[in-house]
């Protein structure tokens, strides 16, 4: 009998080797997990990738990505460590606040410092390149609008986690050598821009209207006030009226599992845990139904995932026409129909979606500055119009 313990843990462990490949071959069910788990595809064998010895490693990651219950030991490990002590596991895109939810890169803005921060010369080059789009594009009837988006850090500096703060005091490095750089490099050169970092950092609504605790983006409601802003400035800059566009604020409840508000929690893939918010900041549009099509502009949106909101809550007020999205600069997105094709500044597709469009909204979010994404569309689009035909 005074083995039985040690039999008893013996069978747990045999259990609880033999269960991933046993569900695996039975197809048991599993626990969705929220994000990205690469697809891994059964390697072919050959002799060359045998000898080689990549067929040996694509088989162990194909047989470790498709093991049984992969989803039950990810919430297992994860709710472990947020329940036990309010963390992610490391490496996560998804870093507890004392109050909100953080996505990795947001964190890391907040401490940039020394070599990390980007260098002026390269937060000019972009100002520079940005004026001449604008210079150019008004000579064509076009009007860029550059919107300086900013981290989910700056609105709730106070909600980042203590251990990731660094002693850097305030303002942090970033807010003066990658914003207030930016910033100044955009004046120094005459650049008409939208602010959206201090639109919302200054705003009088509550922070949590503008962002949500649970989100990697900001709210609809906040990117309406940014598009309003950028309605305004298109306005000023064409000489053209700006459709009309409010922004009436809705609080409504809506289901973590699929509101956009709630990304970031999604993401724990935990269980017991509840959200931070239970009521999200939604737009209504009353004029949506009485804008005439005719009035709206033609529009090109260029940027990061913060674009979405932007195009999406303008085409709801049926502000914009034609609306077009280039997605990192990497595929362009026709709306409202989501079809999808790879950026080819030659190709008919990118020339109509681009070229000859009334307004041109440009995301600078200032995570990523000096934005890559950026300064490629600004070179694609200087090397075009320069082999284009004459202004309209």
């Amino acid at each position: 009998m005074k083995n039985a313990p040690s039999a008893a843990l013996t069978t747990l462990y045999l259990a609880l080797a033999v269960a991933p490949p046993l569900a695996m071959a039975l197809g048991a069910p599993d626990a969705a997990v929220n994000g990205a788990l690469p697809p891994a595809v059964r390697p072919q064998f050959s002799s060359r990738a045998f000898t080689s010895e990549s067929y040996q490693h694509e088989s162990t990651h194909w047989f470790e990505a498709g093991l049984g219950l992969r989803g039950v030991a990810v919430h297992v490990d994860n709710s472990i460590l947020y329940h036990a002590f309010r963390e992610t596991k490391t490496g996560a895109p998804v870093k507890v606040g004392t109050g909100a939810l953080f996505n990795d890169e947001d964190i890391a803005y907040f401490s940039k410092t020394g070599n990390d921060l980007p260098k002026p010369e390269e937060l000019d080059r972009l100002a520079a390149l940005i004026k001449r789009a604008q210079v150019e594009l008004a000579r064509r009837g076009g009007a860029l609008v550059p919107v300086v988006i900013p981290s989910k850090s700056t609105l709730y500096p106070d909600d980042v986690p203590p251990a990731w703060r660094q002693g850097l005091g305030f303002p942090r490095p970033s807010d003066t050598h990658v914003y207030g750089a930016f910033r100044a490099a955009l004046e120094r050169h005459g650049v008409t821009f939208v602010d959206a970092r201090a639109l919302l950092t200054q705003s009088q609504h509550p922070r949590e209207d503008l962002w949500g605790l649970d989100g990697r983006h900001w709210s609809y409601f906040g990117a309406c006030l940014t598009m309003r802003a950028v309605f305004e400035t298109y306005a000023r800059m064409s000489a053209r009226p700006a459709p009309p566009y409010e922004c009436v604020l809705q609080r409504n409840p809506a289901p973590p599992a699929w509101h956009d508000d709630y990304d970031l929690f999604r993401l724990l893939n935990v269980w017991g845990a509840s959200p931070s918010a239970t009521i999200t900041a939604n737009v209504a549009h009353p004029e949506a139904a009485t804008t005439k099509t005719a009035r709206a502009p033609k529009t090109v949106f260029i940027g990061t995932s913060f674009t979405w909101a932007l195009l999406k809550d303008s085409s709801a007020a049926a502000a914009t026409q034609d609306a077009h999205f280039l997605y990192y600069n990497k595929l362009v997105v026709t709306w409202p129909t989501g079809e999808q094709a790879p950026v080819d500044p030659k190709s008919a597709l990118w020339q109509q979606s681009v070229l000859g469009q009334d307004l041109y909204v440009l995301d600078i979010l200032e995570t990523y500055l000096p934005s890559q994404y950026a300064t490629e569309f600004l070179g694609d689009l200087a090397a075009q119009l320069g082999a284009s035909a004459e202004p309209r």
